[in-house]
């Protein structure tokens, strides 16, 4: 199957079934996506307010001085981060194993390359112990880009370099290495624990053989892996970003109505509005997270070979041709030397 198949035949699967876009929408939530779709609608305080607020710790961390509060911070993150992965990540998992099984359930892809194998009890809690481990490297990567992305943060909090610019442009502009080897280091986790999952539900492996499975494929086929990933991972970025752009006004207009008086009218109108092309960019993101997660089962499913006929019936095609001959009942004789 060329890649352009492959993205086709995922596309289709995911829009045959929308439960997958419920799943891929919640699994992108849980992990963390719930801060992106959020964020649009929240008032962030201003640059001096992150500043009374976080700057005794910045200020603090800058000069090496890890008093008691930091201390008591650090470990009350570490809790927190561990409940999630807990919580929300195992939640996630079960969802995208579900959403596994309905894409390589497909009549299409069935078809293509034959039904999913039976899989043992327990394969959403192998895909957690499997994104987890994924997850460790994306950790480091922050522990190391996040001490130059403090002090950048500190340096813009305290001595503006352009108070024009917001500040999260200046601090991603300032640390660019550190966000650049972040971003890198979560794709390419994403991506193996995204194939680890698959070779995990589809073919029944266990934690380590699924990583090193996921691995040793994207090294085999770094040109399909890579675009299958890319493509439908920049048309989720798309997506974002025009939910973050247009939400700031769309939310501003709703606090204006609800605060300026508006007739009664206007306001539950602009109201619903809002809500509602909010609800629809969240459809949207689960359409989009369901397509990605069903080319990764489609590059998968490939792996395991397929079969010579899904249908009573069908004509089945073998690896020689046939002959006349073949057609003869098995007590003839041959006439070869009549």
């Amino acid at each position: 199957m060329t890649r352009g198949a492959g993205l086709g035949t995922a596309l289709l699967a995911a829009l045959a079934d929308p439960a997958t876009w419920l799943l891929g929408l919640l699994a992108f939530l849980l992990r963390g996506g719930v801060a992106l779709v959020v964020a649009p609608i929240v008032v962030l305080p201003s640059a001096v307010g992150v500043g009374n607020l976080f700057g005794p710790a910045l200020t603090d961390l800058a000069l090496g001085d890890t008093t008691r509060g930091l201390l008591i911070l650090g470990a009350g993150s570490v809790a927190i981060l561990l409940v999630w992965l807990a919580v929300a990540w195992g939640l996630a998992s079960v969802a995208e194993a579900e959403s596994i099984r309905r894409i390589a359930a497909d009549e299409e892809l069935v078809a293509s390359v034959g039904p999913p194998r039976p899989t043992r009890r327990g394969a959403a809690g192998r895909i957690l112990i499997a994104r987890v481990v994924v997850l460790l490297p994306v950790i480091l990567a922050i522990g190391v880009g996040g001490v130059h992305i403090v002090i950048v943060t500190y340096r813009e909090l305290t001595l503006p370099s352009d108070t024009a610019v917001p500040i999260a442009i200046r601090v991603v502009g300032g640390a660019t290495g550190a966000v650049v080897g972040i971003v890198v280091t979560w794709f390419v986790a994403e991506l193996v624990g995204a194939l680890a999952a698959r070779r995990i539900v589809l073919g029944d492996a266990g934690v380590l053989g699924a990583l090193g499975g996921a691995v040793g494929g994207a090294i085999r086929h770094p040109v399909r892996v890579l675009v299958g990933s890319f493509v439908p991972t920049a048309a989720l970025l798309v997506v974002l970003v025009a939910l973050v752009v247009a939400a700031g006004p769309i939310w501003g207009a709703v606090r204006s109505a609800l605060g300026s008086g508006a007739p009664d009218l206007l306001a539950p109108l602009v109201v619903g509005l809002a809500v509602a092309l909010w609800l629809a960019g969240l459809v949207l993101i689960g359409l989009v997270c369901a397509w990605r997660g069903a080319v990764w089962t489609v590059q998968v499913a490939g792996t395991f070979g397929g079969v010579t006929s899904t249908r009573p019936g069908e004509l089945e095609v073998g690896g020689t041709s046939g002959t006349l001959s073949d057609l003869r009942p098995p007590e003839a004789g041959s006439d070869r030397g009549a």
